[in-house]
């Protein structure tokens, strides 16, 4: 497996990843119909846009030509209730890390969060947060074992029927994580 910077060609890959991973990690969080409601074309329309941001960074991880995991991060989107911006706690975030579920458990996750920490890191954003969905144990749990301290909740809608709860966790120093 090998990490890399994201490129135009990788739209499909990701958007197909994305949506695999996506229906995993949600699946018994939210209604069936909202997990249905998005078909490849929706996720493949949104990688086209997010990888146009130029503040944004995409890495992926590759293993024999395939995309088996991917990440996009950059400076701070959705702040905690509790950190209006003034003097911002958290400079960095992780909007997404996705891993494909036959690559579950398997080190690309890690490997991909400590790749977006040393990237943040080189752009001077040291402190970092990221969302992920309360009821979602397996992400949940993988943010804790890196140190993530839960600093935030927030209630997001996620189609036309369903709603959850998410969890912010921050890192305030990302160069003291040890893998």
């Amino acid at each position: 497996m090998k990490i890399r910077p994201f490129e135009k060609s990788d739209i499909n890959q990701c958007a197909a990843l994305h949506k695999a991973s996506r229906r995993i990690s949600e699946e018994g969080i939210i209604y069936e119909s909202d997990l249905d409601r998005y078909d490849l074309d929706h996720f493949v329309e949104n990688w086209t846009q997010w990888s146009d941001y130029k503040e944004t960074q995409i890495l992926v991880a590759e293993d024999e030509d395939c995309i088996i995991g991917l990440t996009l991060f950059g400076p701070v989107k959705t702040r905690p209730a509790f950190d209006k911006g003034v003097v911002p706690r958290y400079g960095g975030e992780i909007y997404a890390l996705y891993v494909h579920p036959n690559h579950f458990r398997k080190g690309v996750g890690k490997a991909l969060f400590m790749a977006a920490a040393a990237a943040l890191t080189d752009r001077k954003l040291t402190s970092v947060l990221l969302w992920a969905l309360k009821k979602n144990k397996r992400a949940c749990a993988f943010y804790e074992w890196f140190g993530g301290e839960k600093i935030g909740k927030q209630r997001v809608d996620l189609g036309e029927k369903s709603w959850a709860e998410e969890s912010c966790y921050g890192w305030r120093d990302v160069r003291k994580i040890k893998p």
